[in-house]
């Protein structure tokens, strides 16, 4: 696939060109009949904007992203540019008639709450936590496509829908270098009991860096007892975990809360 990069309002530098080629050919491999790939790589005062069009088997995939580096962008637009590839791919193949066994729909549950809290170890009101809200459309992946993306976007988690569970995932860089993966609300509340069982598994990427390279190295079930958000976070940092799972006691279900490798504090709602 031809690759050409054009800088606007700063000089030209070969390390972002190589790293925006570099980049695109992650992005590549995703697509059927690539042909080529045109990047913007703009400096808007202090806004710095990457800006990709890829043109693959005759339709355009088109991606654009600020951030505080250049090299960030060209991550983000990486990563929607991946996104777009999957879904495209996934369109073509269903226009191709079924198998006698073909696999079952994967079921998409409802759009995914995520929600920013008080950061930085600030302690967290309960009932006045929450400073920003999004809902997020996780998309059907495997266990190793989702580790790949996260490792392509450069970003903490990632959630997305397994399709071989159709329950809603999460997966994580943990500091040791690997990869957790949470499934949260495993086979439901136990009859009687006020706790929830939950897998968490931990990945490896093998050397060779292919995208269904990962491997399990290590599973385990867990159960989450029901607690407030305050409470899971303390009991996250108490612990020194990146992540916590608990039990919502206001509805049926199973949250999450975090903290970034930046310091920030969230709450996943599955």
């Amino acid at each position: 696939m031809k690759v050409s990069v054009t800088f606007r309002h700063l000089d030209s530098t070969p390390a972002l060109k190589t790293y925006a080629i570099e980049k695109t050919a992650h992005v590549e491999k995703l697509l059927i009949k690539p042909d080529q790939a045109h990047w913007i790589l703009n400096v808007d005062k202090k806004r710095h904007v990457a800006e990709c069009d890829v043109i693959a088997n005759g339709k355009h995939l088109v991606a654009k992203e600020a951030a505080e580096d250049l090299y960030a962008a060209i991550d983000e637009v990486v990563a929607k540019l991946a996104a777009q590839a999957r879904k495209t791919k996934g369109k073509v193949k269903s226009h191709k008639p079924r198998a006698r066994h073909s696999e079952p729909d994967v079921r998409h549950p409802s759009a995914i709450r995520l929600s920013s809290l008080a950061s930085r170890g600030a302690r967290l009101a309960d009932g006045a936590e929450v400073v920003k809200t999004e809902t997020v459309e996780p998309d059907a992946m495997d266990t190793s496509e989702a580790i790949a993306a996260l490792d392509l976007s450069g970003k903490d988690f990632l959630i997305f829908v397994n399709r071989s569970t159709s329950a809603v995932n999460i997966v994580y860089r943990r500091d040791d270098g690997f990869f957790g993966v949470i499934e949260p609300g495993l086979n439901g509340k136990k009859k009687g009991s006020s706790e929830i069982p939950f897998r968490f598994d931990v990945y490896a990427r093998d050397e060779d860096g292919k995208e269904r390279g990962a491997r399990m190295i290590r599973q385990r079930r867990v159960t989450v007892r029901p607690m407030t958000v305050q409470e899971s976070v303390d009991e996250m940092n108490k612990s020194r975990n990146h992540f916590w799972v608990f039990a919502d006691r206001g509805r049926q279900g199973v949250n999450v809360v975090y903290k970034t490798r930046g310091g920030e504090y969230g709450l996943i709602e599955t």
